[in-house]
């Protein structure tokens, strides 16, 4: 099990919407283009679990993401507009350190 405490700077370019994107909220919609072109700092710790055996672990991680500063987006919560929190699941397999053991 591991503790990660993580910091990441975002900065959104040449954003995108469909045509219907918040198309009844124009207030919303101002605010999420306010944010392009501007560096937002997270803060996104992380806790990792990993349980396996010799050559195959599987993971687990949850991360929880806070926009810092966040009133500073000219008025905008900016964490309204992101995920807040992500759950991944993998496994990862030591192909070398099973193919090293066999040649010996």
């Amino acid at each position: 099990m591991a503790f990660t405490p993580r910091f990441t700077l975002a900065r959104f370019h040449s954003m995108s919407y469909g045509a219907r994107a918040l198309e009844n909220e124009p207030g919303r919609m101002a605010d999420v283009r306010s944010l392009e072109n501007s560096w937002i700092p997270f803060m996104e710790p992380t806790v990792t679990f990993r349980v396996g055996y010799k050559y195959i672990k599987y993971s687990m991680q949850l991360t929880i993401s806070q926009a810092l500063r966040d009133e500073y987006y000219s008025e905008t919560n900016v964490s309204d507009y992101f995920q807040r929190a992500a759950f991944n699941v993998g496994a990862s397999f030591n192909f070398g350190r099973w193919l090293n053991e066999s040649r010996r």
